[in-house]
């Protein structure tokens, strides 16, 4: 196996310091392993090597030519199943928030919208209260739902969702200061092959 190391190409076979030609790494318990180290820590018989993992090694770019459909073939579809679990720790109230639908389309009466499959999903730690994990859990699917540019301008839309979200809870703080309260939001939206994700806090 030939590794990239600091720019030279080294030929690894049997490994100097236990490991082995597949790619693994050193196994501590092997002879030459152990051999390594003096009782100070201190590498007495190895040389001090940087050894990158292929997979970690930039390799050149290779141009590749967009899939055609062949006729007759399918292109693969997801299917879309989602489930949950909270638990509230040590804490006196639960203050977090999560929404899944798994047919976001469908739920919100997009059903002309797209045939692939789709689903939103989002998690909102709330902290200071309860409130603005809540608002931003009912709103931010909505405002996405309601944009006439959904879904063709799908991370104008996201964060357009995110900052009316925002705007509108700060207004409903100021109206009710019992509201104040802020959360991280962390959102999935699935449209066919395809995940967008989003994260960021309100208020």
């Amino acid at each position: 196996m030939v590794c990239q190391m600091e720019g030279n190409s080294k030929v690894s076979g049997g490994g100097e310091n236990g490991s082995s030609s597949d790619g693994r790494p050193p196994n501590p318990l092997n002879a030459a392993y152990r051999n390594c180290f003096s009782s100070s820590r201190v590498s007495s018989t190895c040389r001090k090597t940087l050894v990158r993992h292929p997979s970690l090694v930039k390799t050149p770019e290779i141009p590749i030519e967009p899939l055609t459909m062949i006729e007759g073939e399918t292109e693969f579809l997801p299917v879309v199943r989602s489930g949950a679990w909270t638990d509230i720790g040590i804490r006196s109230s639960m203050e977090d928030v999560y929404v899944c639908v798994d047919d976001f389309t469908t739920q919100y009466g997009l059903e002309h919208i797209t045939e692939v499959p789709n689903a939103f999903y989002g998690i909102f730690d709330g902290h200071g209260g309860k409130h603005a994990a809540d608002f931003a859990c009912c709103h931010i699917p909505q405002y996405i739902s309601e944009d006439e540019d959904f879904p063709r301008e799908i991370e104008r839309v996201i964060t357009s969702a995110f900052l009316q979200t925002d705007n509108a809870f700060a207004e409903a703080c100021s109206l009710d200061a019992g509201l104040a309260s802020g959360t991280t939001a962390l959102t999935a939206l699935v449209l066919g092959r395809l995940v967008f994700l989003n994260s960021s806090s309100i208020c």
